[in-house]
């Protein structure tokens, strides 16, 4: 492996201390919202009154089912003459539509996406147990 070439699993545990004891020439990596799910980040939006894309609400868009996963028509996606394409009411839980799989939504506003987090089964983020 490279100098270069960064390797999460061999990254130090982040245990919410700043290690400062680290060997000379090392860089320490700080990520401080690592343990988060995807509720903390929205919550964090929601009391922080931070203003968002509408990409992350709610609206009616053309997508095609592709492996189980709802894909946002667009320039960066082949479309084969088998493709369906279908318009559905959909959010993204990123901000990267072409990336990104969207995800079937009826939430307008931030407090609708965490309500529709708390009743998923499914997280973007890792869940903190």
């Amino acid at each position: 492996m490279s100098l270069s070439q960064w390797d999460p699993k061999l990254q130090r545990p982040n245990c919410g201390i700043l290690i400062t004891d680290g060997f000379k020439g090392e860089n320490v990596r700080v990520f401080p919202i690592s343990n988060w799910t995807e509720l903390d980040v929205w919550n964090y939006i929601r009391r922080h009154n931070i203003e968002l894309p509408s990409l992350f609400f709610s609206h009616e868009r053309e997508v095609l089912e592709y492996e189980g996963q709802l894909v946002a028509t667009s320039e960066f996606i082949r479309i084969d003459e088998t493709d369906v394409i279908s318009k559905k009411k959909v959010r993204y839980r990123t901000g990267r539509y072409d990336l990104y799989a969207a995800v079937e939504s009826g939430a307008s506003n931030i407090d609708d996406i965490i309500k529709e987090i708390i009743a998923t089964k499914t997280s973007e983020r890792r869940n903190k147990n």
